[in-house]
């Protein structure tokens, strides 16, 4: 929609062709104008591109929402596995515990007398004869 208006004092020559004699010499013109248009959806065009364009919207929404729900859910496995690694962490430590225990238990025995030394001999050789164990390592958070 345009609008247009103007308002203007003119002054007309006295040697003008076709000037009368009771023809002013100032006179005023005004003028207001306008224009509409508007553009028939006789197939539903603007229709359809305003629900393209809100479908757009909402699949990105969704895909937002998609991407989030991914994060949290590799974040729980991550903090699942941490934990895991933490327990299987503490349960090897309380075992090396338990035969440094049973270790100073037998050499407490032997050197009271009350083992034969073999028995010392045969602790000490189980750790060592014992495939070692490596310690499980946390992984990298940031390596995903």
């Amino acid at each position: 929609m345009h609008q247009r208006a103007s308002v203007e004092r003119d002054r007309e020559s006295i040697h003008a062709p076709l000037r009368g004699p009771t023809t002013p010499t100032y006179y005023n013109a005004n003028s207001v104008g306008g224009s509409v248009s508007y553009e028939l959806d006789l197939w539903g065009q603007i229709h359809n591109e305003v629900s393209a364009g809100e479908a757009d919207a909402a699949a990105s929404a969704a895909d937002l929402e998609n991407a989030r729900l991914s994060l949290i859910a590799q974040l729980v496995d991550d903090y699942i596995q941490l934990r895991s690694l933490d327990r299987d962490s503490a349960i090897l430590d309380e075992t090396v515990r338990a035969y440094s225990h049973a270790l100073s238990l037998t050499e407490q025995r032997h050197d009271a007398g009350i083992a034969p030394g073999q028995a010392s001999t045969s602790r000490r050789r189980k750790p060592s004869s014992m495939p070692r164990v490596p310690r499980p390592r946390r992984p990298s958070l940031s390596a995903r």
